[in-house]
Order: C-alpha cells, then sequence, then structure tokens
C-alpha cells in the first residue's frame, strides 16, 4: 500500500512539472509575439523535484545541479556585505545588483569593487560606474601561470 501510494505522489509531482513546463513555454512564446496555444516546452527541459529551485549549470567541463552563489566582501574589514543565491549560471548581470544589495545592506556605495572576468559586462558596468565606483573587472579570462592580459 505504501510503495502504491508513493507512486501516486511522484506521479502528482510529475504532473505538476509538466504543467509548470508547459506554462513557460506559453510565456515563453507570447514574450515572442507567437501564439502561446501553439507553444511546446522543449523536450530536453529537466526538473529537479526534490530541490526544484535548482538548476542545471556547467561546472568544471560537464554539468552538475546547482544554484550561483554571490558574495560581496568589504577588502578592508574581510567581512560579508551582501550575498545572493540564483539560478543563473552566468555572473554577468550581477554586479549591478550586488552593489545595490552592499548599500541597502551598510548605507554606503563602494567606492572601488573588483570581479573576475565572469562578470565583465559592458552594460552592467556602466551602471556601476553611474554610481560613482570604480571597477577592476578582467575583461578576459586567463589560465593560471599565463601572463596578465596588457591593461
Amino acid at each position: 500500500m505504501a510503495l502504491a501510494a508513493e507512486k501516486e505522489k511522484r506521479l502528482k509531482r510529475i504532473r505538476k512539472a509538466q504543467q509548470e513546463l508547459e506554462q513557460e513555454a506559453r510565456e515563453k512564446a507570447e514574450q515572442k509575439g507567437q501564439k502561446p496555444e501553439e507553444a511546446k516546452p522543449n523536450s530536453k527541459v529537466q526538473r529537479n523535484f526534490t530541490d526544484p529551485e535548482s538548476r542545471i549549470m556547467p561546472r568544471g567541463g560537464s554539468f552538475q545541479q546547482s544554484y550561483n552563489a554571490q558574495v560581496a566582501v568589504d577588502a578592508d574589514t574581510q567581512l560579508i556585505v551582501a550575498q545572493a543565491v540564483g539560478q543563473s549560471p552566468s555572473d554577468a548581470r550581477q554586479l549591478e545588483p550586488m552593489v545595490k544589495q552592499v548599500e541597502a545592506n551598510t548605507g554606503l556605495v563602494p567606492k572601488q569593487l573588483s570581479a573576475d572576468s565572469g562578470y565583465f559586462c559592458r552594460e552592467d558596468m556602466e551602471q556601476v560606474e553611474q554610481r560613482g565606483v570604480e571597477l577592476f573587472v578582467a575583461p578576459v579570462r586567463s589560465k593560471h601561470g599565463q601572463e596578465p592580459t596588457p591593461a
């Protein structure tokens, strides 16, 4: 009896996930100006039933069920002044939201900010610079031991 109940529970979760995928497909179609009723979910889309908010993200040449965490640290005190956990595999649009969060948490806009090449996004960087922040963001990723790219 317990096995049948567990099977029914799983089937219910699968149906709910299918409905969510169909709804997402309709919303995407509508955003693109297409007919939502004709939209079909991508057959390769996956859902994690134990942690539905996580996403499959690239990691070290393969893929892994993950989140993308952001942390802002004060360089002088080494204290965490802001943090965020998201579903986007890219860091590219995370600078500006983190600067806003630093300001909300501390009441201060950072004077300087350093970040690796994953955060290099001109539009995001321009928004942060307009807030008076001096940026030090690597434009390209370099391998360990490789000579740095000239400034």
